[in-house]
């Protein structure tokens, strides 16, 4: 993928459970969240529930956000790490309101009397693929999230399934530079471009990111560019770890 650490972790954030765990303890939770327009996640927690007791405490938490394939053999974009500090929110109506578009739970009716939302500042963001590496946080905070990220399946399924003579089209113009080309298989697909395998035969499987043409800016543009192609070898770390 072209996507940069700090979009991948954003898009992560953004799309992806968050795992809570307690600095210096072994406590974890999986609380239900979104993350608000900068970039800091919200968690709705129980006041009963014995991870509050710690955050009262000042302790510092770690959100770990692990990327799923869309389709078996994928590669994997990683785990985005953000540690911080939680604080309650005090002021909650309007977060509430934005919290609900994405989980619609009755225990938002019961904010301030059993539950409660928790903001976290991240003070430290990191993207492990293979190896841990730190992404500063003011780059993580101005990056977009890929909207594209939730449609992904149906996008990679879709073009499989529905469009054989895109994928028909790809084929022929891989194999104007890949000439033992003789199959492709569809894998991801960002707002950036396709990731495709390439079937070489005895000479085994080229992966290959296919740029979007300029102006695709909507999934329904992919088409027409990728039956004009683009394409470009996908660079190792964009190819590392399979699912």
């Amino acid at each position: 993928m072209t996507a940069a650490p700090a979009e991948i972790v954003r898009t992560l954030t953004a799309h992806r459970p968050a795992h809570l765990h307690l600095l210096h303890t072994d406590d974890t939770a999986t609380p239900l969240s979104f993350t608000d327009p900068c970039g800091n996640p919200v968690l709705l927690l129980a006041d009963n529930s014995p991870i509050i007791a710690a955050l009262d405490g000042k302790a510092g938490v770690a959100l770990r956000y692990d990327d799923r394939a869309p389709v078996p053999g994928a590669p994997i974009l990683g785990s985005a790490w953000l540690c911080g500090w939680a604080a309650p929110v005090t002021r909650f109506r309007r977060l509430a309101i934005k919290f609900a578009a994405v989980h619609p739970v009755p225990e938002l009716l019961d904010l301030g009397h059993g539950h409660r939302l928790w903001r976290v500042t991240p003070e430290e963001v990191a993207l492990e693929q293979g190896e841990l590496s730190q992404v500063p946080v003011g780059e993580y905070t101005a990056a977009r999230p890929d909207d594209w990220y939730g449609l992904e399946t149906d996008l990679v399924m879709d073009l499989r399934v529905h469009h054989p003579e895109v994928l028909d089209a790809l084929l022929r113009r891989i194999r104007r530079r890949l000439p033992a080309a003789r199959h492709v298989t569809p894998l991801r697909m960002d707002r950036h471009g396709t990731t495709v395998d390439v079937d070489c035969g005895d000479e085994g499987t080229r992966r290959f990111l296919v740029r979007h043409r300029p102006g695709v800016n909507a999934p329904g543009d992919v088409l027409h560019s990728l039956a004009g192609c683009g394409c470009h070898p996908a660079r190792p770390d964009s190819a590392a770890q399979a699912a």
